[in-house]
């Protein structure tokens, strides 16, 4: 995850992001380096907030979990017509919806079948995620992309972007 600061200003199409940070058709603009030396907000956030990280540090090759296909079956409206559009770009082949999807997988079990508890850690210029003893609290919750079901994650996330009670009535 890449935290970067709050600011007051924000791009509420699709995604709630700082406009500093994030441009539709630029894509990231805060640079990775930035991410690194900004590991004190991802630590701030650790500590506060139920933090998931889903993949253990490990982040997803292009076309893993989704490709411009598996859009097809979405009905037509601003919000999937963005995502059927941002699904064929470079960086959405790259990024795979980012943290997007797995806000679906969550919430449904069968998506994921292992955890491990870890707690948070500020060095230098990073957080690091530490093991914990068992019983003992952690900050993070780490869902490792060995313990994802790819094929189920797909399927939920489909199903729930399908059900035609998520957008509104015009």
């Amino acid at each position: 995850m890449c935290s970067a600061r709050v600011e007051s200003r924000v791009n509420l199409r699709g995604n709630v992001v700082s406009r500093d940070m994030w441009d539709w058709e630029k894509g990231y603009l805060y640079p990775m380096s930035k991410c690194v030396e900004d590991g004190w907000s991802a630590y701030i956030v650790a500590k506060k907030t139920r933090y998931v990280d889903w993949g253990g540090g490990s982040f997803w090759d292009r076309d893993s979990v989704f490709t411009a296909e598996h859009f097809e079956v979405l009905p037509d409206n601003p919000f999937t017509l963005d995502m059927k559009r941002f699904i064929r770009s470079d960086l959405g082949r790259d990024n795979q919806l980012g943290d997007g999807a797995a806000l679906v997988w969550l919430n449904q079990p069968k998506c994921w079948t292992g955890v491990e508890i870890r707690a948070a850690g500020f060095r230098g210029k990073a957080m690091e995620l530490d093991a914990v003893a068992p019983g003992e609290k952690g900050d993070v919750l780490v869902i490792p992309k060995a313990a994802t079901d790819l094929r189920l994650s797909r399927e939920e996330f489909f199903r729930v972007m399908s059900d035609p009670g998520l957008f509104g009535k015009r």
